[in-house]
């Protein structure tokens, strides 16, 4: 249990440190940037274009889901420390 734990930990903290990289916040960055983008471009789309509108819903749905696996990785880690801590 203790091992998967640290496993945890260090995952968390892995994504932590890249998140903070130079290509972890390139990535960031953009992600955020495709999200605004995709937004904005959605608002003017014609909302009888379903082609379109699936297509912007899509991007905007991966750039979201790429944030929310980093912050995922990082809390799981967080939340594996403090396991780990209550045990000793």
């Amino acid at each position: 249990m203790t091992d998967e734990l640290m496993e945890m930990v260090n995952a968390g903290m892995d994504a932590e440190v890249f998140m903070r990289s130079g290509a972890g916040k390139f990535l960031r960055d953009k992600a955020e940037y495709e999200i605004l983008e995709a937004t904005a471009l959605l608002v003017q789309a014609d909302p009888e274009d379903a082609k379109i509108n699936r297509e912007l819903r899509n991007r905007i749905q991966v750039a979201n889901m790429f944030l929310q696996w980093m912050r995922d990785a990082v809390d799981r880690g967080m939340a594996a420390q403090d396991a780990i801590k209550e045990t000793e």
